[in-house]
This record gives C-alpha cells, sequence and structure tokens, in this order.
C-alpha cells in the first residue's frame, strides 16, 4: 500500500499531518495557478468574456498561496518548538545551514506569487487580459521552482516546508 507524503517524510516524534496539509495546500496552490493561467489565455481567444471569472479565480489564487504561507509557517513552528535546539535554533540553523535553499523557496514560492496574484486582479479589474495572462505565465514558473525547492527541503529533513 502506498503511505502519504507525511507519514513517510515526518521523522520520530515529528507529527505527520503538517506534512500532508503542505502537500495539498503545495496541489492546490500549483492547479489554481495553472487554471488560472488557461482561463486567462481563453480570454485572448474569446474576448467577450466576462471579467469577473478572472477576477474570481484572481482570489482563489491569492487564497491558496495564503494557505500554501500558512502550512510553511506552522510547520516551521510546529517542528521548531519541538526540536531539541527550540524555536531559535531551528529557525536559525535553518536559515543559515539551508538559508540558500529556503530563503529562494520563500521568495519563489510564497513572496513572488502573492505578488503577482495581486497584479493580475488588478490588471484584470481593470480589464487588461493579455497583461494579466502575462503575469500569470510568470507566476506558474515561481510556483514551480518554489515547490520544487519545498520539495527538496523536505527530503533534505528541513521539514515541511
Amino acid at each position: 500500500a502506498a503511505e502519504n507524503d507525511g507519514s513517510v517524510m515526518a521523522g520520530e516524534g515529528e507529527p505527520a499531518w503538517i506534512f500532508g496539509a503542505g502537500a495539498l495546500a503545495a496541489a492546490a496552490l500549483i492547479g489554481l495557478t495553472i487554471v488560472t493561467m488557461i482561463l486567462g489565455h481563453w480570454y485572448l481567444v474569446r474576448r467577450r468574456l466576462p471579467l469577473g471569472h478572472l477576477i474570481r479565480f484572481s482570489r482563489l489564487l491569492a487564497g491558496a498561496i495564503g494557505a500554501r504561507a500558512a502550512t510553511l509557517f506552522a510547520g516551521l513552528l510546529i517542528l521548531g518548538s519541538g526540536s531539541p535546539q527550540g524555536l531559535g535554533g531551528f529557525l536559525g540553523g535553518l536559515a543559515l545551514d539551508r538559508g540558500f535553499f529556503f530563503w529562494q523557496r520563500v521568495f519563489f514560492g510564497i513572496l513572488g506569487p502573492a505578488v503577482f496574484a495581486y497584479m493580475v486582479y488588478e490588471t484584470a479589474r481593470i480589464g487588461s487580459t493579455q497583461s494579466a495572462t502575462g503575469i500569470l505565465y510568470i507566476a506558474v514558473r515561481f510556483v514551480v521552482i518554489g515547490e520544487l525547492l519545498a520539495r527538496y527541503l523536505v527530503v533534505a529533513g528541513a521539514g515541511p516546508l
């Protein structure tokens, strides 16, 4: 039987549910980013589509980014507070020892997509669907890079990032 992400990646004494929640949030983020980008592309083909759909999906995308950020920070707090070095030592070690990958993960996986979701929302509101679609193409790249870095950090033992 196949095991879920949490039961495989959680170490001794670590709650497996946070790994599973992170995987679900990552799937929602990747899926919504791609679906929103495809929807934006349809606005280039069918110019009379109502803008409400793209605006709604940009809000959903922002919610998925928020959920992914929440699972990242919850994982950091839960694993850090249960770590032998304490929360401060855990976060310091992560930021320094794995900082090259961790900070890129935060930038590409959370901060960049959050800015892009806001930009898509604003450009869709003013009816600039071509610009919104271009921004979504970049957002897809950022999200994929961010989630690849998150998976690397999980496999490297840094926790559910």
